[in-house]
């Protein structure tokens, strides 16, 4: 009987312990900052991009950043869109970030880190390109497959909340519905991964999205392989793929889709 209990404890501690461990897990952050490139620029931009990847590179090192990469819009293109280049930095939690949002992002002698022509670029970055807007967006859930390094393509649908739904409500349907899919996905090498973002920063209700699902491919050959409607319906038994269009619909308009092309940035 002391034995029965014993083993009772530990399991019940050992249960404890893994609640808490999820609850403190903590969030990860990924700030959006949009540039649009002139047609003659492209190069003269990445290459200033590339030298800013050194600066990036300092800060990381100093634990002040996780990652960064510099993406260029694929889709949609052209002269009406806003921005063609984002560069996405990451952050591993709320203290991490802050601290990099309360202090200065240059590192001090930054121009030793460079060479002449670098420091010249990164002076001329204004000139270079035109920047946008700044975005911040947290994780909610992310489903990485392990060669996760391999990720070329990156398809951003982005969810606005019809009237009277609420973005947890979204999340809900996404995590029933459509994550066990992504994961099956990414075990059978469909796909690098997914993830589930929602947007912290501009705050408020005039902006046209709430809620960011990525899915991630390692080139265009991946994203064109075709949607696998059986596995979909096969593991969501009694509904037609009608049926999951509408359930999905109802919590979210999927208001556009955004494909970015890995350029450059630092390993994970």
């Amino acid at each position: 009987m002391k034995t029965n209990y014993t083993f009772l404890l530990s399991l019940l501690l050992c249960i404890s312990t893994s609640i808490l461990s999820a609850q403190e897990e903590p969030t990860i952050y990924y700030s959006m900052d949009y540039m649009m490139v002139m047609p003659d620029m492209h190069e003269d931009y990445i290459a200033c991009e590339q030298a800013w990847k050194k600066i990036h590179a300092h800060n990381k090192s100093a634990g002040k950043i996780e990652s960064w990469a510099l993406m260029r819009i694929f889709s949609p293109s052209g002269s009406s869109t806003d921005y063609n280049y984002v560069t996405r930095t990451r952050f591993k939690d709320r203290h991490q970030l802050a601290a990099y949002q309360d202090n200065p992002i240059m590192p001090e002698n930054w121009e030793s880190l460079l060479t002449d022509d670098e420091v010249a670029l990164v002076n001329r970055t204004s000139a270079l390109r035109t920047y946008v807007k700044s975005e911040l967006l947290s994780s909610q859930e992310r489903i990485l497959a392990d060669d996760i390094s391999d990720v070329g393509v990156a398809v951003l649908n982005f969810f606005k909340m019809p009237k009277g739904v609420r973005r947890t409500e979204h999340m809900k349907m996404e995590r029933d519905l459509w994550m066990p899919f992504h994961k099956q996905s990414v075990a059978r090498g469909k796909i690098k991964g997914w993830v589930m973002l929602q947007r912290e920063l501009p705050m408020g209700s005039d902006y046209d999205y709430d809620v960011v699902t990525v899915d991630l491919f390692k080139n265009m050959e991946q994203f064109w392989e075709p949607f696998d409607t059986d596995a979909l319906t096969k593991l969501n038994p009694g509904m037609s793929m009608d049926d999951i269009m509408k359930k999905t619909i109802a919590t979210g308009n999927r208001g556009r889709v955004e494909i970015r092309k890995r350029v450059d940035g630092l390993s994970d």
